[in-house]
């Protein structure tokens, strides 16, 4: 059973389809959400997108309006992309410039700038990443989801793992850039594709992708 006919099992009321995909795609749908040009602010979170993206899935699949020839995973991002620069407008519009974490620091939002064919693009690394991570242990997928995801400060990840923050920045980092990079590099994404995807304005310690030992 593939993905879109999980969709069409849940719209004929099968829970457990429903609870597949999620399982399947929560992940995926929090990177969507944390490498957009918005961010959470005031009663906006990053689970509110994201559970307003599985219903906007489930409405478009009643109404008839999915395009189901298209691979899931992309038309899943691509509604949860629209429902974050949906937040973005709202933000805007009521005088909120900037974006908030859930330790209460300020951190600027910026516009993207990209193509339609770019967005597609990223949204396609995104959903190889995702995939990667599946492949790596544990203890990988949750740092990458306290640092990358929740934006945690290094300090926040050292204490959530149990280790020092030089642990975090001598081997952890340079660690699972070099895994993410190994995988990408076997689904056909050059290591351009791959630095543009971890290069942040608002996070300098994205992951060291560069080759190493």
């Amino acid at each position: 059973m593939d993905d879109w006919d999980l969709v069409r099992a849940s719209a004929d009321g099968d829970r457990l389809a429903w609870e597949r995909l999620q399982a399947k795609y929560e992940r995926l749908l929090y990177y969507v959400v944390a490498h957009s040009s918005w961010l959470p602010y005031r009663d906006k979170s990053a689970e509110d997108a994201v559970q307003e993206t599985w219903c906007v899935l489930y409405g478009k699949h009643k109404g008839g309006t999915l395009d189901t020839s298209k691979r899931f995973s992309r038309v899943l991002s691509r509604i949860c992309e629209n429902i974050c620069a949906r937040f973005g407008r709202e933000a805007r519009r009521s005088g909120h410039s900037v974006g908030h974490r859930e330790d209460g620091s300020i951190i600027e939002q910026e516009a993207t700038g990209a193509s339609p064919d770019e967005e597609a693009a990223r949204l396609e690394i995104l959903c190889a990443t995702s995939a990667c991570l599946e492949e790596l242990p544990e203890e990988d997928k949750q740092f990458y989801r306290l640092r990358y995801v929740e934006g945690r400060t290094l300090k926040e990840v050292a204490a959530a793992l149990g280790c020092g923050v030089r642990n975090i920045h001598q081997r952890r980092i340079p660690r699972l850039g070099r895994k993410l990079r190994r995988c990408l590099n076997r689904r056909g994404y050059r290591n351009s594709e791959i630095d543009e995807l971890f290069r942040s304005p608002s996070d300098d310690e994205a992951p060291d992708v560069s080759e190493g030992t």
